[in-house]
């Protein structure tokens, strides 16, 4: 995404004038689902199915520990709040959020909303690096292709050292749009 934030000099030079320092910057991406990625396996010993009910806590955990592993301004919300906003969008459907499982424990998921917006994707960080990531999304992208949907898209932090952006780069997803956050100290 480096291409499409070199214009943003001018607009950086213009708010660092008045003090504003650039926070971060949020990367939207997308791909055409035509030429599919082919499927990639899961690593040995992971078992992956849908989401249920009953694997709400887990799931808000895991994202928890993901975010707050590298986003300093990543803010819980209650267990309560994240299950209604999250359950209750329309776009919501159960068979669209993908959860991978090691002997029984939550060690990864990849959550897409019916549209094929990748809303959230988290690997433990002990099951990082081995694939499991690409795996989950890749699976994702072939189910909704299965249902009709012709594009995907996705935010992802630019700061985020997981190595996401590199991760949707190489199946395909560019980036359409840069969105910078800036801030006044006081």
């Amino acid at each position: 995404f480096r291409s499409i934030t070199d214009h943003q000099g001018d607009l950086a030079a213009a708010v660092d004038t008045f003090g504003f320092k650039r926070r971060r910057s949020v990367v939207r991406m997308s791909v055409g689902i035509h030429d599919l990625p082919t499927r990639t396996s899961l690593p040995a010993g992971v078992t992956s199915r849908t989401y249920l009910p009953d694997d709400a806590a887990r799931v808000h955990a895991l994202l928890d520990r993901a975010y707050e592993t590298w986003d300093t301004d990543y803010v819980r919300v209650s267990h309560d709040d994240w299950v209604a906003w999250m359950t209750n969008d329309p776009e919501f459907d159960a068979t669209t959020w993908f959860l991978a499982e090691r002997d029984g424990a939550l060690v990864g998921c990849a959550l897409w909303w019916s549209s094929g917006w990748l809303k959230d994707v988290a690997v433990e960080l002990k099951e990082r690096g081995n694939g499991l990531g690409r795996a989950l999304v890749v699976h994702g992208l072939h189910e909704l292709a299965g249902r009709g949907i012709t594009s995907a898209g996705l935010k992802v932090d630019g700061a985020n050292p997981s190595g996401a952006v590199a991760l949707y780069e190489s199946l395909g997803f560019r980036a359409v749009r840069v969105e910078t956050l800036w801030s006044l100290p006081l």
